[in-house]
């Protein structure tokens, strides 16, 4: 059994595949997800101690990923990932219930920092 099980929502593939192999090499569970649509089915359909999700993704924004996933799981924690530094963006995702949020590139240790203090 692992250290916790994450969900990772990211449409870039080598980030996705790059922070499976990280977080797995750490224990943990991870299952991926190519956006935000297909993010939210895996989610609804199982069960994740955490949410690593990007901003920006086809067929479904991270926000309203985030949205999805916060009036299923009210307490789950969620990690925003983005890219685009638009604080609108950032304010709508704290609204939504999102305490933690990340800007890319990411820095590895301050992500793996933020992931520990979700366990």
């Amino acid at each position: 059994m692992g250290r916790g099980r994450i969900l990772i929502l990211d449409d870039e593939m080598e980030v996705r595949d790059f922070l499976k192999d990280f977080f797995e090499d750490r224990g943990f569970d991870v299952v991926t997800a190519a956006d935000g649509l297909e993010g939210c089915a895996i989610f609804k359909a199982g069960s994740f101690d955490l949410v690593l999700c990007d901003m920006m993704m086809p067929r479904m924004l991270g926000l309203e990923a985030l949205r999805v996933i916060k009036e299923t799981r009210p307490d789950q924690r969620v990690i925003m990932m983005t890219g685009v530094k638009e604080k609108s963006m950032i304010e709508k995702a704290e609204r939504l219930g999102c305490r933690l949020y990340l800007t890319k590139p990411l820095s590895l240790s301050e992500l793996e920092r933020r992931v520990e203090e979700c366990f």
